[in-house]
């Protein structure tokens, strides 16, 4: 068998964890013996219908054999949070959860070597509290419910170099006038914090409408290179 394994399930309709199992058994026979431990690199389970109990204890019961695992990608399940057991993937890179239903950012803490993070297209209201990890370089969370950042919402991380908050509701829709003061406060609270930030994507909020926010984020935040996918 392969030095690296990556177990891809796409589309094939799972909604427990007996259906994930049948489906290894059948697709990667013999995947999970003990002559195969820490051989699986990555893990790709999209389009399907696993919840976040389901998705525990799925993890729960091939940890053995996830040691080297190094990118896992969820997209378009039925997450409604982080499942806990994540939080013993020590090795994990990239985990990727865009399109689930997800209100909270957590169960990361203990993901030392992530370094991209994707969650767009969750349930996402407000960052709260959020420790990141400490290599994280990629961080998106556009296509959420995020109506404002605050200074204490974010820690600081000198890694990250790519920031998406693109398509939530940043801004005051009813006020416009307030949205330049909002711009400039969340340039500062950005440009504090991630002193390394070289891409921001954050149009399709109400805070881009106003006239001079790209001049505004120019002037606030010296690192960036790229707005939107465009140079600045």
């Amino acid at each position: 068998m392969e030095n690296k394994i990556c177990l891809k399930i796409v589309k094939a309709y799972l909604n427990n964890k007996d259906d994930f199992f049948k489906y290894v058994d059948t697709n990667y026979p013999n995947l999970f013996k003990k002559e195969n431990n820490k051989i699986i690199e990555e893990i790709i389970v999209i389009k399907n219908y696993l919840t976040t109990n389901e998705l525990n204890s799925i993890i729960q019961d091939i940890l053995n054999f996830l040691s080297n695992l190094i990118k896992l990608n969820l997209t378009a399940n039925s997450l409604n949070l982080i499942p806990e057991n994540f939080t013993k993937l020590n090795n994990l890179k990239v985990l990727i959860l865009n399109n689930n239903k997800i209100t909270k950012i957590e169960n990361l803490n203990n993901m030392k070597e992530l370094e991209r993070l994707e969650l767009r297209g969750n349930k996402i209201e407000k960052i709260e509290g959020l420790n990141f990890p400490h290599k994280i370089k990629t961080l998106t969370l556009s296509s959420n419910l995020i109506k404002s950042i605050e200074k204490d919402d974010i820690t600081k991380n000198d890694y990250l170099e790519e920031l998406g908050l693109f398509g939530n509701y940043i801004g005051d829709n009813e006020n416009v006038t307030n949205n330049e003061q909002i711009l400039n406060n969340l340039c500062k609270i950005l440009s504090q914090n991630f002193i390394n930030l070289k891409s921001l994507y954050i149009g399709g909020n109400y805070i881009s409408k106003i006239n001079t926010f790209k001049l505004i984020i120019k002037n606030e935040i010296k690192s960036l290179k790229l707005l939107d996918g465009h140079n600045i």
